[in-house]
């Protein structure tokens, strides 16, 4: 007999049960007890039997089942967490029993016993879940509301304040009884959390400027100043020549100029509290480094755009424009080009002295000249340029933001040296009515000079209209 008649048998024999249990008490708690136990204890007996061989587990439905997240689960009051779990535990053996069945239905008597056999050790293990599960709905159906109210933690507790303060005194022997389930949730203003022990940090551009030029450190009695002595290229006179018999020397000229310049100060400040550094040690610290960064930065802009006076004189004011006059044009010129004949300006009056080994440009410029391409849409990569294009005729390809638009400069950088005090100078004072206030302010500050010699100037230069240039040095313009 296959189990799918003897389950709408049973299932018919279970209504029924229902049905007089109910008219003799008119309590359904009663009713679902007994119909519920009746059923349990009949599907062990089949799955039993069904071990047994008389008849294999066919016509078993697997019942509907949603997983919820772990949220939604903390979300259940006891009775509806009972419900789930019950419905869990449904669909998890029934889909058990189903895989055996499928299984069992496969072997043979005759040729499988040792199989068989197998199969009745894991019967009696469902069936002890089974049996326990029985049980649990039986104990679900004798509690009813009082599994769960749907009340959370804190609300019984509230309700239940005068007699937890009295049990508190040992005043009371009564006792309460929390039928809430104790939830995340139902801690109230809970701060907790696992604390990263760092603070996220604002992003800035590289200090490209700064990196890339050598660096001098001052000490002291030099009154703050960088002296220094350069050939006067406006008096100076090379007049070497032939000599006839007889005749007088030519006769040079040779004179030298005397310059002082002083260092620059750039600084920055931040009013703070005096609680705030007592108790917020961490964040101090972060305005410490938020200040020297602020100062880096400036003198990053200063060293590439100074125009002199109170501040820096940086290197495109320090150094001369590109001439194109001073170069042959060339037939289709590019990008490429205009850098080869750039330092070609460089080379021919001074390349004894000078080896351009930079040139520095934004991200724009530089994309702009990776991707250039010629009339059919192919890239062009000359053979004087690297195939990272990295190196342009010997020159590396430095990327610096705080270079203006359609700009860029070469040079050769030996030439040009940053004169600056160690470090950044960190202090604190107060101004104004800070000290009765219970403020002061942090300061930082560098002192530096960025410096090409009048002299080596030559050994550099600089473009500021990079679309113009090229097409000033293109044959057809």
């Amino acid at each position: 007999m296959k189990l799918s008649v003897k389950l709408i048998n049973a299932v018919g024999v279970l209504l029924l049960l229902y049905i007089v249990v109910f008219a003799a008490t008119f309590s359904h708690a009663a009713a679902a007890t007994i119909t519920g136990t009746a059923g349990v204890m009949s599907a062990i007996y089949h799955v039993s039997a069904y071990a047994k061989g008389n008849y294999a587990l066919s016509g078993i439905v697997i019942p509907d089942f949603k997983v919820k997240s772990e949220d939604d689960i903390e979300k259940l009051d006891l009775v509806g967490l009972a419900e789930y779990r019950k419905a869990e535990r449904e669909f998890e053996i029934m889909t058990r029993l189903k895989a055996y069945d499928d299984e069992r239905q496969k072997l043979d008597p005759k040729t499988d016993a040792a199989k068989i056999e197998e199969h009745e050790k894991t019967i009696s293990l469902m069936k002890a879940e089974l049996n326990a599960f029985g049980l649990k709905m039986k104990a679900i159906a004798e509690k009813g509301k009082a599994f769960g109210t749907g009340e959370t933690l804190v609300e019984q507790l509230k309700a239940n304040v005068e007699i937890l303060k009295q049990i508190s005194k040992g005043v009371t022997e009564k006792e309460i009884e929390i039928k809430a389930s104790t939830l995340v949730a139902s801690i109230t203003n809970n701060t907790q959390a696992q604390d990263v022990p760092s603070v996220g940090q604002l992003a800035t551009r590289e200090l490209t400027m700064y990196d890339m030029f050598p660096k001098i450190t001052m000490g002291t009695k030099n009154k703050g100043q960088v002296r220094y002595w350069d050939w006067d290229p406006d008096t100076t006179v090379r007049a070497a020549d032939y000599v006839l018999e007889g005749q007088p020397f030519p006769e040079s000229t040779a004179k030298w100029i005397e310059y002082t310049l002083p260092l620059k100060k750039i600084g920055d400040t931040i009013p703070v509290s005096e609680e705030f550094y007592e108790d917020e040690q961490m964040f101090a610290a972060e305005l410490d480094l938020f200040l020297n960064t602020n100062v880096a930065l400036k003198i990053d802009d200063e060293i590439c755009n100074g125009t002199g006076g109170a501040e820096l004189t940086g290197l495109f004011q320090s150094i001369p424009a590109f001439n194109p006059a001073l170069v042959t044009d060339v037939a289709y010129a590019t990008f490429y080009d205009l850098l080869v004949k750039m330092r070609e300006t460089i080379t021919k009056t001074g390349g004894a002295k000078y080896k351009a080994n930079f040139a520095v440009m934004n991200i724009s410029a530089i994309n702009k000249m990776r991707l250039t391409k010629d009339a059919n849409n192919n890239y062009i990569l000359p053979p004087f340029v690297s195939r990272d294009g990295q190196m342009v005729d010997s020159m590396v390809v430095l990327e610096s933001n705080v270079v203006p638009d359609n700009a860029l400069a070469i040079g050769d950088r030996r030439f040009a040296k940053i004169y600056e005090k160690a470090g950044f100078v960190l202090s604190r004072g107060y101004k104004g009515d800070q000290f009765v206030e219970d403020m002061e302010t942090l300061k930082v500050r560098k002192r530096i000079l960025f410096l090409i010699r009048n002299v080596d100037r030559t050994g550099f230069v600089k473009v500021t209209n990079i679309d113009a240039a090229i097409a000033a040095i293109n044959l057809a313009s």
